[in-house]
Parts: structure tokens; sequence; C-alpha cells
């Protein structure tokens, strides 16, 4: 059995002194300890062999940039994954993935479509430290394709069409309500607004909620379950990148939101990898009138995103960036201390979006129209780390 345990330490910098020797002390010490609590969670959970005393092989650990801790064990031969969590923030984040999982097995909908989910088979709390073991899923992470030209656009597309299947096996048309917008957006603005602490920007805020009621209450619109951190690196495909075998990281899942939000989530996200930028400096582009690039526009297609006109169009972009700089600053409040992370993808966001409400541009239009700092289009910033700024949500299960 091999098993991936991933400390699921959300608080970054701030995670538990115990989680932190684990990562920075004696390498020897480290696998010893992350081989007692995969044993240990292992026992716990009722998984291990009665009567087996034989400890795990440590392979591998690492952590990301967002303070996870990703370590592989061998046993036997089956495929687990244990997640574990020391502070109150990664806890949770499990407990809303374990949520999401045991609510998509449950789901009528889904049949064929949940053998690329993975399955929750046993959860608790041990040495007061809460786990959650779940199936591995097989495959390669979708992300491994963006920098190979051959094979990145058939990994992003087949990406796309298994999103648009969650999202046709599970969702309803319906007109949005006040409630919905509310709903998507209270707690990450009040996020935003913590995080920036200026008056003028508060308006600016005010302003974003202002224009997502108006943009998007009453329309008719499928409403359904949404992955909520839809980009490659929680796709797992098969070795050529034409089939979708996987799809991991499921604690940002909601039941009754917009599907165009993670198509465009997967859009940006991945443009902004290939291009060595950031999330927000795509979403600045889009916002100046740049417009969407073909493969992006396909990725919509293949996903089933048809806009109704412009201002539908922006107000899912800014519905999705708001969602993606909420996750990120929940994640950890060090975000907010990153100079050049808020400036790339809260300031220069902000910023367009004041110039556009003077002076409204198309998020879909023709360059050659678009405002004049549309055309100084934001260039990755070589001086800080190039990939994943972008930063998903920070981490990833690898199955």
């Amino acid at each position: 059995m091999k098993v991936l345990i991933e400390e699921l330490l959300i608080d970054g910098i701030r995670a538990s002194r115990r989680i932190r020797r684990k990562i920075v002390g004696d390498p020897a010490l480290r696998a010893q300890t992350l081989v007692q609590e995969a044993t240990t969670v292992l026992a716990a959970a009722g998984l291990r062999p009665h009567g087996d005393e034989s400890p795990p092989r440590l392979r591998l650990a690492e952590r990301t940039d967002a303070g996870a801790l990703i370590s592989f064990v061998e046993l036997e031969r089956d495929v687990v994954v244990i997640k574990t969590a020391g502070s109150p923030s990664a806890r949770a984040s499990l407990d809303r993935e374990a949520r999401v999982l045991h609510a998509l097995a449950d789901h009528p909908g889904l049949a064929s479509f949940r053998r690329l989910i993975p399955a929750v088979l046993a959860e608790g709390v041990v040495d007061e430290t809460s786990y959650v073991v779940i199936s591995a899923v097989p495959g390669t992470a979708g992300s491994t394709f963006l920098r190979h030209p051959a094979l990145r656009r058939r990994a992003i597309l087949a990406a796309a069409r298994a999103a648009r299947d969650l999202h046709t096996r599970t969702g309803r048309t319906r007109a949005i309500g006040v409630g919905d917008v509310d709903r998507w957006t209270k707690d990450p603005l009040r996020r935003l607004a913590r995080a920036i602490q200026s008056p003028p920007s508060g308006a600016l805020i005010a302003g974003v909620e202002q224009e997502l009621r108006e943009g998007l209450v009453g329309r008719e619109a499928t409403i359904g379950w949404i992955h909520g951190d839809y980009w490659s690196g929680n796709v797992l495909l098969s070795p050529n990148a034409s089939a979708v075998l996987g799809l991991v990281d499921w604690d940002l899942a909601e039941p009754a939101a917009l599907p165009s939000c993670d198509l465009v989530h997967l859009a940006v996200m991945s443009r902004a990898i290939a291009g060595r930028s950031q999330f927000g400096d795509v979403v600045t582009n889009l916002l100046d009138g740049s417009g969407w690039p073909a493969l992006d526009r396909e990725i919509l297609e293949a996903g089933g995103v048809r806009f109704q006109d412009e201002r539908h169009e922006r107000s899912v972009l800014l519905i999705t960036w708001l969602r993606h700089v909420a996750a990120n600053l929940a994640q950890s409040a060090d975000y907010s201390r990153r100079k050049v992370w808020m400036r790339r993808n809260v300031d220069e966001v902000l910023r367009s979006l004041e110039v556009t409400h003077r002076t409204p541009s198309r998020v879909s239009g023709n360059p050659d129209r678009a405002p004049d700092q549309a055309r100084r289009r934001r260039q990755p910033d070589r001086s800080t780390r190039s990939h994943p700024g972008t930063e998903p949500t920070g981490r990833r299960v690898l199955g």
C-alpha cells in the first residue's frame, strides 16, 4: 500500500510548532515522525491489517510554498491519501472537503462520474490531530502538460470537458437572486476589505459588490456544483493527456454556484502559468480590453460557457477573481503582507476597475479599441517567483 500524507498547513508560517519541526528539523527525525503518524492514523482508521507491525517506508517529504507537507509512504498495494491538520483553519478545510466528498458520493446525478472523485474511507481525530483518509485517484497532474506545446491544448480541453460533465449532471437553470450573489460574494469581499485596509479601495470593493449584483441578479443561469479551485493541477490525466482520470482538492466546492466560474478559473490559471505571470495580471489585461485568446475561447466553449453579453462576461470574471483572491487570503494571512502578490493580484485589478467604472471597456473587446493602459500589457515580474503566485490555493493532492 502506498500512502500519501498531506499536512494541510493552511496557516503557512503560523502553523503549529509541532508541524514546523517536521518541516525544518533533522531529516531522519522528520521521516520517523511522519512514518509514526501514518501508522497511527491508519491504525485509528482501522485500515491496517490486523497484527501488521511493519513500519511504512517513507519515500519523499516536501513542503509546498503554501506550507503543506506532502509525504509519500510505501506500505502494500492499495493506494489511499491521508490528510492531517493541526491548525484550526486546516481542520476547517479538512472538514469542508470531507462534507463535500460525502455529498458528491450521495448525489443521484453523478453515477459514473464518481470514479473521478476520491471517496472518504475514514475520518476522525488522533493525538489531537484531525485526519481524513480518502481513496487516491490515478493520473498525472494536468499542470505537468502546460508547457508542452503538443499536449497543452489537449490537456486543458480535457479538463474543460470534465468540468462541463460535472455541471451538466448537477446543475439546473433558474434566475439568479440577490441571495445567490450575496452568498457568493459577502465573505470574500469582507476578507478582501480586511486585507486592503484602505478607504479608497474600500469604496472600490463596494463598487464591485454593486456591479456584481447589477450584472447577475435576474439572469437565467445554470446553478449547480462547482469544484471551486478548478485548475490543471487539480485535474489528473492519462499519460497522453487525452482523458481525465481524477479530480482532487474539493474543499472549495459549492453545491449552488455558477459553473462558468470553474471554466474561467481554468482559463485564467492556465494562461498565468504558461506565461509565468500572476492570476491578477491576466484578469487586469482582460478588464483593460485585451480579450480572450483563441485557446481560452476554446476552453470556455468546451466547458459549455455561453456569456449572454459583455456585462455578464465581466461579472463572471470578477466573481472568479474574487473567489481566487479570497481563497488565498483565507489560506494564510501572509498573503496580505506579500507586497508583490497584493499589487499584482489585488491593487492593479482594483485600479482597472476604477478606470473602467469611468470608461467602460470590453472584456472581450478588440485590444486596438481598449484604453491606453490596456496597450501596456502587464508583463511577468521576473524578480518574483513565476509559477503559482497564481497560487491556486497553494496546495495539491497528488493521487
